[in-house]
């Protein structure tokens, strides 16, 4: 009886360390695989074009999904007066030095359609993410330029 007993607690320890080392396992492998998130540019702030209105905001989100190799980074400025930014995105991989540039023309609004997004720019890893941006309204004024590294692994 008392044999039983401990082969029983014995079995039932050693499936409660297996199931504990499965899962532990099977954590570590998925959080490889979850999306990647940044922002660049976080106080990238600057005088809006209309003057009265809220400030003028250069930076970005970015975004890589599970298992891509390539990522999306979109940005928006919100405005209760219309005003339009010519922008220059440059996307340089740090591991190799390549660069890409990326020019959008966009509007600012208040509307949930304002701003821009540039899907499927190859990198992963460290990415240093450059900002470059005319703003066009009441004046026409350089924005601040506005620069981050984010780690795409």
């Amino acid at each position: 009886m008392i044999r039983r007993s401990m082969t029983r607690r014995m079995i039932t320890g050693l499936v409660g360390a297996c199931a504990v080392a499965a899962a532990t396992i099977g954590a570590g492998h998925a959080a490889a695989d979850e999306s990647v998130y940044g922002e660049v540019g976080v106080r990238c702030y600057s005088l809006n074009p209309n003057v009265f209105d809220f400030p003028s905001y250069a930076g970005i989100h970015v975004q890589r999904r599970a298992g891509d190799n390539t990522f999306t980074m979109w940005g928006d400025s919100k405005s209760f007066f219309r005003y339009y930014s010519d922008t220059r995105v440059a996307v340089t991989q740090l591991s190799n030095g390549a660069t890409r540039t990326y020019n959008t023309h966009w509007v600012h609004t208040i509307a949930d359609d304002s701003g821009y997004r540039i899907d499927d720019i190859p990198g992963r890893g460290k990415v240093k993410i450059t900002i470059n941006a005319v703003n066009r309204g009441l004046l026409t004024l350089r924005a601040p330029e506005c620069s981050g590294v984010v780690d795409l692994q």
